[in-house]
């Protein structure tokens, strides 16, 4: 999982990446040095329709890619990779928020797993106590 990348399409996946590997990418709008992305080993049979077709369509500015990984005699797994400009307004987190409930009822039995940078920065962690 890989997010403020300055791969790009021109990139080979075998100059960076074992072999063996799928890569699943989005580039940033209007810059395409810029991208998120997924390395997913080919024996674990992914496929990147995890969410529904019209994603990028409704999301364009949306900075995020995702697969669907499946093997036999288990339950599928969902994997979200997503970035959050800094110069991103709340009202672009809740809609993505929004975005992330279509797959989980698409697939209801799947485990779902997302990461990336979401920029929180106005939540301060606690300290640990010494």
């Amino acid at each position: 999982m890989c997010t403020e990348t300055w791969l790009h399409p021109n990139i080979k996946n075998n100059e960076y990446l074992p072999l063996n590997y799928e890569m699943y990418c989005r580039d940033h709008p209007g810059d395409p040095h810029w991208r998120v992305s997924l390395a997913i080993k080919e024996d674990l049979h992914s496929r990147n329709d995890a969410w529904p077709a019209d994603f990028r369509t409704d999301n364009p500015d949306t900075e995020m890619v995702s697969a669907k990984i499946t093997k036999k005699k288990t339950r599928s797994v969902l994997i979200g990779c997503f970035y959050r400009p800094l110069s991103s307004s709340t009202e672009y987190l809740t809609s993505m928020c929004e975005c992330l409930k279509s797959p989980m009822v698409k697939h209801p039995t799947s485990t779902a797993w997302l990461g990336g940078d979401f920029n929180l920065t106005d939540i301060k962690l606690a300290k640990p106590p010494n």
